[in-house]
């Protein structure tokens, strides 16, 4: 399925591209090469520039790291680099770059131990059936409407409906790139397998019960709201742009299916 999905997202950009190359009369044969130039670009380095767009450092604590490292054994994959961004809200995320990469949030070390393996280890299912690729790629392409996510983070109407009409043709192709690619069914694998992985699906349904309580009183207010996908869960306000620009499984479903993996 991640095979399908990855080759249908970067046939239609090609196409994208192909059809902007079009508009501005560019020779067929050059818009082609470089579509592909750019689509490979986007493949390979997505991931490290949406570190520096989170302005993510790598990170040094012992506990964390012992953390990674005993799940990515038990989950038979390479050990992720890990960085941490300086977002107060618990959360985490996995990108892919010149490598796998696992960033977590200061807020994140609120949790119990426990409850941090469990966000880790949906990160590192996401990783392990390689759903990274594809994510980080359709997160970054999505930066294209970048001007309506930064004037909607600003909350001023007078500014954000002059941009979004503006932009609007953008904001469609970032939404419509993002639900045709991104599917709900990755989320749920990613909570089955993490919950595989630590052998305690109780404690990442917890994990996302109190997330969603900081985020349901103190959202994620940032410019880069495409990125919501890549969360272990949406940090952002749940209104119609937010939806327009995520493909979110609900919580109250996600935290039923582990309950009931964990027998309660």
């Amino acid at each position: 399925m991640y095979a399908y999905r990855t080759i249908a997202f970067f046939t239609l950009l090609i196409f994208i591209f192909l059809c902007i190359g079009f508009l501005f009369s560019v020779n067929i044969i050059l818009a082609f090469v470089l579509s592909l130039i750019i689509s490979g670009l986007i493949h390979k380095f997505s991931g490290n520039v949406m570190l520096k767009i989170l302005d993510a450092e790598p990170l040094d604590d012992k506990k964390i790291e012992n953390i990674v490292d005993k799940l990515s054994k038990e989950a038979k994959i390479r050990r992720p680099k890990i960085y941490i961004t300086d977002f107060d809200i618990p959360n985490a995320l996995s990108l892919r770059g010149l490598d796998n990469y696992v960033v977590i949030t200061q807020g994140i070390k609120m949790m119990g131990k426990d409850e941090i393996k469990a966000i880790i280890s949906h990160e590192i299912a996401h990783i392990k059936f390689n759903d990274t690729s594809l994510l980080t790629a359709v997160a970054f392409t999505s930066l294209i409407s970048f001007p309506v996510q930064y004037a909607y983070s600003t909350e001023r109407k007078y500014i954000f409906w002059p941009v979004f009409i503006l932009f609007l043709p953008l904001v469609l192709i970032s939404s419509f790139l993002i639900k045709i690619s991104v599917s709900s069914f990755m989320n749920y694998r990613a909570d089955y397998t993490g919950s595989l992985i630590t052998k305690n699906p109780k404690e990442l349904a917890s994990a996302l019960k109190k997330i969603n309580e900081v985020v349901e009183h103190n959202p994620m207010n940032w410019s880069f709201i495409s990125t919501s996908m890549l969360w272990t869960l949406n940090p952002f306000k749940k209104d119609w742009f937010v939806k327009m620009l995520s493909s979110d499984p609900p919580i109250e479903r996600r935290i039923e299916r582990l309950e009931e993996m964990s027998g309660l």
